[in-house]
């Protein structure tokens, strides 16, 4: 909370609208006489006439967001390099739409920050030419045109065609500007993964609803939610996904089947039956558009089901009658498409690990997620699955190459200490090893060109190798997600001094940070760089590091915008208007900043 601070009325005004935007608080709380009363009763002192009404709050909320905005705009402007963003449209329930963007970047001492630097109204078609007009007015509003980094966005091409657009403006603004569209667009690491979960999940069959509700005010019936023509071959018993989709879907829908199935596993855990004991939880009702959701729904049940479900079934005959029993086929395929699903699912949960997930690990934990699928298609026992993963992993295929179109993913990793060159150099091929390593040389003569280091004579005109490096068939000596987080978690270590001496050529400074070899044990790329001898030793990667290294992983940031956005956009709302709207949303954030995790939503835990 901090020190205790001087009543002034300055002072009250600007903490009463902090804690207005901060909680969601309807803008016409000032006029409840409850909450006046409370505040008299703190200050004995203070008059009626100090509480501001409701007209005068929203002018107060609108000129405390002018404020955080100027104070936003100091921040960005010393910044260590350049900024990078995250961005998404929302529908409010009203169906109103927002852009929401998010802005990264590394503090002068060398700390990661961002924030939320607008939540835009929307007007019109979500065509990218459109969305561009409403991207620009936000970066440019905040003064950092001349700074733009890279942007994390799924992969919708209205989203390529916004930047390409944004592009235009900005070399208008900007004639000097190094932004490209193509360069600049990071595909989400999550949205990439869900396709390809989502592509597995619709060639067996099982393709959950899209109606973003989560089921429980739906009709039981027989509509469970998948492709309307199926695959050619469904390689699971009898339908069992969308059977267990009709179940789950019952169960939520009735209050009463709902309290018997809690009874169950309360019973069964007093009883000594479930041993262990099993969480007191609701079962989930996947929606296509939550990331994982069909693993959420069907793993519980494959390791519960041979326990709770047959307990809950036998408790009445009306459950008995209502609720198929499950053969040990249907079972066992259960498991097995769970364990198929929780393969992204730990890619995601390792995401989630960090607060704001960082670009370098995408490429080895992408490679992770597909080597992992690739050796499914050896095993004779999963054959009935093989045709479902290959299509998965055609998908997959297409977001690596993707990859390839930025030199994001490559550079992120280099100036990594956790990775610098190797893993490059243990899991490519050669022609790829040496199409990155002239990427990376390239990129560092135009940064030592442009920051007068070493004298350089500006960067190779040498064209960089065409094609795509290959997909790995199977990565050396596996390592799995797990044993990556642990090396991950070790931080804030000294940098181990292995240098023959100070580079005094671009040359000379790659051949000796590649000559380091990969540190595991510094996960925190930050802390290694906040380290002066490092700085000096490698000026021009610790250049490059600062543009890079703020670039994020997936667009959660802006999303999870939207989902607090949520919690304002209520009916006790529902007459705010955009600029007001957008005044809280950012205003929140940046009250709230030092404790917010953008990540903390993506907890896979059955959750009720």
């Amino acid at each position: 909370m901090g020190p205790r601070r001087t009543f002034t009325k300055d002072l009250f005004q600007r903490y009463l609208v902090e804690f207005i935007v901060a909680h969601d608080q309807p803008v016409n709380i000032v006029e409840v006489p409850e909450f006046r009363r409370v505040l008299l009763l703190c200050k004995p002192d203070l008059k009626d006439d100090d509480i501001p009404h409701r007209t005068k709050t929203t002018t107060l909320i609108m000129e405390n967001f002018e404020r955080h905005m100027e104070g936003l705009k100091v921040q960005l402007k010393g910044s260590a390099g350049e900024i990078s963003f995250t961005t998404d449209v929302w529908d409010t329930k009203g169906r109103r739409s927002y852009m929401g963007v998010t802005a990264h970047w590394i503090s002068a001492d060398i700390v990661m920050q961002s924030a939320v630097i607008g939540f835009a109204r929307v007007y019109g078609r979500h065509q990218g030419t459109n969305l561009a007009v409403v991207l620009t007015g936000v970066v440019d509003r905040a003064g950092i045109m001349g700074n733009v980094g890279k942007f994390t966005m799924d992969s919708a091409s209205n989203n390529a065609t916004m930047l390409s657009a944004f592009e235009d403006k900005l070399v208008v603004k900007v004639p000097d500007t190094s932004f490209e569209a193509v360069n600049g667009n990071v595909h989400c690491l999550g949205h990439s993964l869900n396709r390809c979960s989502q592509m597995f999940v619709k060639k067996i069959g099982a393709l959950p609803p899209d109606d973003g509700r989560d089921g429980d005010d739906v009709e039981d019936g027989d509509d469970d939610g998948g492709d309307p023509d199926g695959p050619p071959d469904d390689p699971l018993s009898v339908g069992i996904i969308p059977k267990v989709r009709r179940i789950v879907r019952s169960i939520r829908s009735s209050p009463l089947r709902r309290d018997a199935w809690d009874q169950t596993i309360r019973t069964g855990n007093t009883s000594g039956v479930f041993l262990p004991h099993l969480r007191e939880v609701q079962l989930i009702l996947d929606v296509r558009t939550r990331w994982n959701s069909t693993y959420d729904m069907i793993n519980p049940l494959s390791d519960i089901v041979r326990q709770a479900y047959r307990q809950f079934r036998v408790r009445s005959d009306e459950f008995a009658a209502m609720y198929p029993e499950l053969t040990e086929s249907q079972e066992n395929d259960l498991a097995a498409v769970a364990s198929l699903l929780e393969v992204p699912m730990k890619v995601s949960l390792a995401l989630a690990r960090d607060d704001l997930p960082l670009l370098a690990d995408v490429i080895p934990m992408f490679e992770t997620f597909q080597s992992e699928w690739e050796a499914v298609l050896t095993m004779d026992d999963m054959s009935r699955f093989h045709g479902a993963i290959e299509a998965a992993l055609a998908v997959a295929t297409k977001y690596y190459t993707i990859m390839d179109e930025t030199d994001s993913y490559v550079l992120c990793m280099f100036v990594h200490p956790k990775y610098r060159l190797d893993h490059i150099k243990e899991y490519w091929d050669d022609f790829y090893i040496q199409k990155a390593q002239r990427l990376i040389k390239k990129k560092m003569k135009v940064y030592a060109a442009k920051f007068g280091l070493y004298s350089s004579p500006g960067p190779s005109s040498q064209a960089p190798a065409t094609g795509k490096r290959p997909i790995p068939q199977g990565l050396k000596g596996m390592r799995e997600i797990s044993e990556a987080l642990q090396r991950t978690a070790k931080k804030n270590m000294q940098p181990a001094s292995k240098s023959s001496g100070i580079p005094t050529t671009v040359e000379e400074e790659y051949s000796i940070w590649a000559a380091h070899g990969a540190e595991p044990e510094h996960g925190d790329a930050l802390a290694y760089w906040r380290n002066k001898t490092v700085q000096t030793t490698f000026p021009v990667l610790f250049r490059i590091a600062m543009d890079y290294l703020p670039i994020q992983s997936t667009s959660v940031p802006s999303e999870r915008a939207f989902s607090s956005s949520a919690e304002t956009d209520t009916p006790r709302r529902n007459r705010m208007g955009p600029k007001l709207m957008e005044a809280t949303q950012v205003s929140k954030y940046l009250v709230k900043r030092d404790r917010l995790s953008f990540t903390s939503h993506m907890d896979v835990s059955p959750v009720e």
